[in-house]
């Protein structure tokens, strides 16, 4: 029996669980990072630059979640596939 893998369809599926879980996660690591710098704020005298959350914090947490959604929801259903034949 063929493999029944469908490349076109598990690339688009993961496509949009990546972009999913990848935005949840810039936006709660972009809200982590401003009470970070707001209690930041509260001890220091120097204004902190909120533009930081989003570029150290937000971003890489971002891709990196969107990049590690996208290559294990792709081989998951590789290896499903796989399994069934």
């Amino acid at each position: 029996m063929e493999m029944d893998f469908n490349p076109v369809k598990a690339f688009f599926k993961a496509l949009f669980y990546a972009a999913a879980i990848g935005a949840m996660l810039f936006f709660a690591g972009t809200f982590f990072g401003i009470m970070g710098l707001l209690m930041y704020s509260a001890v220091s005298p120097i204004p902190p630059n909120y533009a930081n959350a989003y570029m150290l914090v937000g971003l890489p947490l971002g891709c990196l979640a969107f990049l590690g959604v996208f290559v294990g929801s792709f081989l998951r259903d590789f290896r499903a596939a796989a399994r069934e034949s």
